[in-house]
C-alpha cells in the first residue's frame, strides 16, 4: 500500500510548522481520517513525494504560515493540486498572516479553518471534519505517510508517534 494507492488527505504544510501539523493530523486520524504528509525533511524527489501525495487524494489542506507562504515548494505544491482540481481546504496556522497572493485564487469562496489558538481547537477540528465530510471524503482509519526522498513510507501509530518524539528533541 503507498499513498499511489489509497485515497487519503494530503497535509501541505511548511517544514517550520511540523509540530502544530502533527496535532493537527493526529486529530483528524482520531476521527477515522487517512492522512498522507510529509514526514522528514530530506533532499530527494521533492516533485515525485508532492505529485504523489496530492494525486490520489480526495482533499488537499493547506496550512497556511508567513513560511508557507514564502516557500517555493509549499507554492508549487498547492498549485499542483489546485491544478488536478483537489478539493482544497485552507489551515491558517498564523492569525497575522493573510490568505493573499498566490494563494487567494485557489481559496477565493472557501471557508478557512483558524488554528493559530489552540484554545479553539476542538472547534477548528470539528468544523473541518463537517467539511471533509461535506465535500466526500471518506474516513478509513489508517495510518501512513509519504516521505521526501523515499518512494513510500508505510508507518503504524507507534513509528509515527516515535519519529514526533525525535522532532520535539530536536527543537
Amino acid at each position: 500500500m503507498s499513498l499511489q494507492d489509497e485515497e487519503h488527505i494530503m497535509i501541505s504544510y511548511n517544514w517550520e510548522n511540523l509540530q502544530e501539523v502533527m496535532i493537527i493530523k493526529e486529530a483528524l486520524e482520531e476521527k477515522g481520517y487517512r492522512i498522507g504528509m510529509e514526514l522528514r525533511h530530506e533532499e530527494g524527489s521533492i516533485a515525485w513525494a508532492m505529485t504523489e501525495g496530492v494525486d490520489n487524494s480526495s482533499a488537499v489542506l493547506l496550512c497556511v504560515s508567513k513560511a508557507y507562504k514564502d516557500s517555493v515548494n509549499c507554492n508549487k505544491e498547492a498549485s499542483y493540486a489546485d491544478s488536478r482540481r483537489k478539493n482544497i481546504v485552507p489551515l491558517k496556522l498564523d492569525e497575522t498572516v493573510d490568505l493573499d497572493g498566490w494563494i487567494s485564487h485557489m481559496v477565493e469562496g472557501r471557508r478557512c479553518y483558524d488554528f493559530y489558538d489552540f484554545k479553539y481547537f476542538k472547534e477548528s477540528v470539528d468544523g473541518l471534519d463537517k467539511e471533509l465530510v461535506s465535500l466526500g471524503v471518506q474516513k478509513q482509519g489508517n495510518i501512513y505517510s509519504a516521505n521526501v526522498g523515499q518512494h513510500k513510507y508505510i508507518g503504524d501509530p507507534d513509528k509515527i508517534l516515535k519519529t514526533k518524539e525525535t522532532y520535539k528533541k530536536k527543537t
